[in-house]
């Protein structure tokens, strides 16, 4: 994996990890949604859940790009998107 595929993943993963561990939270209804653009959806969902991060198991494709979601300790929906490539 690149360098820089690395550092996104520790990045990402530090959004959504506490003292070096995870909780699995509910989804709650919050005014607002962390929007994260990625190069490989699936590699980076794969990845956090190998580390126990809550995954969401649902992946979104439509014609601008893939959509996936995790959730940070404090209840937070997170956004993954790849870019469609063109």
């Amino acid at each position: 994996m690149a360098k820089s595929r690395r550092s996104n993943l520790r990045a990402i993963h530090r959004l959504v990890s506490v003292s070096g561990r995870h909780r699995l939270l509910r989804a709650e209804h919050k005014p607002f949604m962390i929007n994260l653009q990625v190069e490989n959806l699936d590699e980076v969902l794969a990845q956090l859940k190998r580390e126990g991060v809550q995954v969401d198991p649902k992946v979104e494709s439509y014609d601008y790009g893939k959509f996936g979601w995790v959730m940070d300790p404090e209840g937070n929906r997170i956004e993954l998107w790849e870019p469609k490539k063109s």
